[in-house]
């Protein structure tokens, strides 16, 4: 695992989500990041990208729900 594709997923992630949930790109990140969902996409790279983003983004929000995000 190349940190440079990590980080170029995020990247690709973060945008995604923002496009789905009408927020900026900052707005998206900050979320992902105060719910712990770029923690969990870091430490779950190896699985993560083989996900389409639309699942991705389904678990992620799981995850940001379990840690008080209030997005769905």
């Amino acid at each position: 695992m190349k940190v440079a594709d990590v980080a170029e997923y995020i990247v690709i992630f973060v945008s995604e989500t923002a496009k789905r949930y009408n927020l900026s790109e900052i707005q998206a990140y900050r979320y992902l990041r105060r719910h712990k969902a770029i923690e969990f996409i870091e430490n779950q790279y190896d699985i993560a990208h083989t996900l389409s983003f639309n699942d991705m983004i389904n678990a992620a929000m799981s995850i940001c729900q379990r840690n008080g995000g209030k997005l769905r």
